[in-house]
């Protein structure tokens, strides 16, 4: 099929992923291909480097976190809310069986295997009273559903397929570096630039808004000398060697 080699090069522990979490009959390799070639979150005009699973959709982290498209619920709150089986669920929408790992920037361990579903395909998949359907919309967000995002989602790289080109997504050390500098005047524009993945083209542009990147990149004489880093920022900050949301033992997994 098109598009095959760029599917097993770099798409395929995603795939595996797809495979493991119970969600592969509901989508195509041609599915999974269209959304390696895709760059942008489809929320925001953000670089994104993640995959929610359950809509097999591209998204940034933040939009991962945060936005109400990609909200999800054990299976058993859905029962629980709205009065829908496991059964049910499993017929008619994607109820995505999770993997132990590691999970978020926090590194949170979850070793339990659950059942969970997107909210909106549940709303588009079934009609309920208006008083029910207004329950489930509004259930209060917690620590526990803030990690089943993570659980719902994993790293793809872009591939451009005209030119060849990967990208996997740049993060900035320099706000790392004005963040532990403690003398920004709003931590949460920075912190929200921090944990932001660029493309290419878009750290050129952030970066001549950055000091400390500008900084950076004259200590090393633009790219030609090591140059000492905080701790934070060699061990990834954002991307710890579990560069996946969704990550998963290879010794456990190895027969994938």
């Amino acid at each position: 099929m098109p598009g095959y080699q760029p599917l097993i090069t770099h798409a395929l522990k995603a795939i595996c992923i797809i495979l493991r979490t119970n969600i592969a009959a509901w989508y195509t390799l041609k599915d999974i291909f269209n959304v390696l070639c895709t760059r942008d979150c489809l929320q925001c005009d953000a670089f994104s480097g993640f995959v929610f699973l359950p809509l097999l959709e591209r998204c940034c982290i933040r939009c991962l976190t945060f936005s109400p498209r990609f909200r999800v619920l054990l299976a058993a709150e859905i029962k629980k809310l709205l009065g829908i089986s496991q059964a049910h669920l499993r017929q008619s929408v994607p109820l995505l069986h999770t993997i132990p790992g590691i999970y978020s920037m926090d590194e949170s361990s979850r070793k339990r295997r659950m059942y969970i579903v997107a909210v909106k395909q549940v709303f588009n998949a079934f009609t309920f009273p208006r008083t029910s359907a207004s329950v489930a919309a509004t259930v209060p967000a917690n620590r526990a559903h803030a990690i089943l995002r993570y659980m719902a989602g994993t790293t793809l790289p872009y591939v451009n397929i005209e030119s060849g080109e990967v990208q996997r997504g740049l993060c900035c050390p320099g706000c790392q570096i004005i963040i532990e500098g403690g003398t920004t005047p709003n931590p949460t524009e920075v912190l929200a630039r921090r944990d932001r993945v660029y493309s290419k083209t878009g750290f050129l542009d952030h970066f001549v808004h950055c000091p400390e990147a500008q900084k950076l990149w004259k200590r090393s004489k633009e790219g030609k000398v090591a140059v000492k880093l905080p701790v934070s920022i060699i061990r990834g900050v954002f991307f710890s060697e579990r560069d996946v949301v969704m990550s998963f033992s290879k010794r456990k997994y190895s027969d994938l």
